[in-house]
């Protein structure tokens, strides 16, 4: 006759000491390992070269002064607006900048160029305009553009809007339809009391009264029929301000 032997289980009860020691192995690995990611991390962002301005694209316009400040600069770090403000300042001619990060080291600085339209002269210092009616750059040479002469000699500074762009698009259109309809070159254009009403001094001897708020086109067009019967009249002026009226001397 077969018998089965059974055997009691066993039981296993650690001592207090061990439970506890458990307890708390996995949560301590877990802290461990937060502090050596954290102090790596630490490592590459303040002490590494990893994140380090190596690569910088420029796209608009070449600036080896920008680009050599900024070579080598913490690209988390970078202060762009204090970049941009380097730019205005370095490069006034350039209008819109953007800035790029591309992680780990390389920016792109997009910018614009300003378009100059009007040479500005106060004090005998000649400016260029913009095409949004700011002063972007002091200069000498000379230029083919129109040409105001500020006749109050007021101070102006880099960036400042003198114009707006109703008034360039004015001189602008004024020029061109002068030179094409009545082959009359504009020599300059003087400004006393306000850029509303203003004088053309032209290549025949005598000088224009110009609204600017009123369009360019009509103005011409009276000049041309004053002088179909007038021309050999005029002498100082022709003003042009009055709608359906000219007054000359």
């Amino acid at each position: 006759m077969n018998q089965t032997i059974t055997r009691s289980p066993r039981l296993y009860n650690p001592a207090p000491e061990q439970r506890e020691a458990k307890k708390y192995t996995k949560p301590i690995l877990i802290i461990i390992l937060f502090i050596i990611m954290f102090s790596g991390l630490v490592y590459l962002v303040y002490y590494s070269n990893f994140f380090n301005i190596k690569n910088i694209l420029v796209e608009g316009k070449s600036m080896p002064e920008i680009e050599k400040n900024v070579l080598g600069e913490s690209i988390i770090f970078l202060d762009t607006n204090e970049v941009k403000k380097q730019i205005g300042i370095l490069y006034p001619n350039v209008g819109e900048v953007s800035i790029i990060r591309g992680i780990p080291d390389t920016i792109k600085i997009n910018v614009i160029e300003y378009e100059p339209k009007l040479v500005w002269t106060t004090n005998a210092q000649k400016y260029l305009v913009n095409n949004e009616g700011k002063v972007f750059r002091q200069f000498t040479e000379e230029l083919d553009l129109p040409v105001i002469i500020d006749g109050k000699n007021l101070t102006i500074d880099l960036n400042q809007q003198v114009v707006s762009k109703t008034f360039i698009d004015f001189i602008t259109d004024y020029n061109k339809k002068m030179l094409e309809d009545l082959n009359i070159e504009v020599l300059y254009y003087e400004i006393d009391s306000t850029i509303f009403q203003i004088s053309a001094y032209t290549n025949q001897g005598w000088y224009l009264k110009l609204d600017t708020t009123r369009s360019s086109g009509e103005q011409v067009q009276a000049l041309t029929e004053l002088l179909k019967d007038h021309r050999g009249e005029i002498s100082q002026y022709a003003d042009l301000r009055v709608e359906g009226k000219v007054y000359y001397k």
